[in-house]
């Protein structure tokens, strides 16, 4: 059983489950970059699947969807009773949902968030919010979710680059249905779940960008460099220009310059890349401004950033 996260209430163990879901960068729904779900079942190869939506803020809480397994001629129900010893309701709260996904690049299972404190419900849920129901018609199926964390703060989600926490597979770990829980189907703690205790661990040392509150911070540098890459080519700039007079900068390096007297620039410029698919990279010459006032230059925007609330 897991042991390290400690409820603070009752000094019993915090109830956990682990859910598989599919592969996204940000889980705020459908956009250009991000459009759907990759993995998670064969219903996401088809549709969209609404964990698309899991880490989108709604009215203060967040919504969580995963597939759990189907049951013969009854829908799919999450087993509260093999979360927390004994339960028989239909909604148990203080759980600790924790939820997996596999890197379609680098492979293998992966911790990609978690919602401390949050309620599981034994069955399917419909959602209220317009913007859920504004793609259940291309769904094809009622808005739902069997998570609900209140409040939307507490929420933890891991920047893509650093979902490094892998989940194993296979027997005494997680299986192929889309749930996996702490105690087995008599209610008794597993006994080769040493994963969930590491897993715990983890969660509980996080200290890493929870881009689930901050998710600017893990946007910014995809839609700079699109961005930035398009208003070039339109304007006839260059990001390596042959005279190094004149560079592009992102916002994360104008602010440091602007608070910091003391800054340095590196500039390397004149670089030669041959090839488009397998790059060779040569020559180029360097530009070293040590100490740097970028006050002495002149910034020209070329581009803007909107963040929508």
């Amino acid at each position: 059983m897991v042991r390290d996260l400690m409820s603070k209430n009752r000094g019993r163990v915090t109830p956990i489950v682990f859910a598989r879901i599919g592969w996204m960068k940000r889980y705020l729904g459908p956009t250009l970059d991000d459009p759907k779900p990759i993995g998670g079942g064969s219903y996401n190869r088809r549709s969209l699947g609404f964990e698309a939506f899991n880490f989108l803020p709604l009215g203060g809480r967040m919504s969580g969807y995963f597939q759990p397994p189907p049951r013969a001629s009854h829908p799919p129900t999450v087993a509260l009773e093999r979360i927390d010893t004994g339960f028989t309701g239909d909604e148990l709260s203080g759980v600790l949902a924790v939820f997996v996904a596999t890197d379609p690049k680098r492979g293998r299972q992966r911790i990609v968030g978690w919602f401390p404190d949050a309620t599981v419900y034994r069955h399917e849920q419909l959602s209220n919010d317009q913007r859920r129901k504004s793609s259940s018609y291309f769904m094809k199926k009622p808005a739902s979710y069997f998570i609900q964390k209140t409040p939307a703060e507490k929420a933890v989600r891991i920047p893509e680059p650093k979902r490094e926490f892998i989940v194993p597979r296979g027997k005494g770990a997680f299986g192929r249905a889309n749930v996996c829980y702490a105690l087995d189907t008599k209610g008794q703690p597993k006994v080769s779940a040493q994963w969930m205790n590491d897993a715990v661990e983890y969660i509980n040392s996080y200290e890493a960008e929870n881009v689930a509150q901050e998710p600017g911070s893990e946007a910014d540098p995809d839609i700079e460099q699109k961005l930035g890459t398009a208003i070039e080519q339109v304007a006839g700039f260059q990001s390596n220009p042959r005279n190094g007079t004149s560079v592009s900068l992102s916002p994360n390096e104008v602010e440091p310059g602007r608070k910091h007297k003391n800054s340095a620039l590196f500039i390397v410029h004149s670089v030669k890349v041959k090839g488009k698919r397998n790059p060779i990279v040569s020559g180029g010459k360097e530009r070293f401004l040590n100490p740097w006032d970028i006050s002495t230059g002149t910034l020209k925007p070329r581009g803007f950033v909107l963040t929508l609330r």
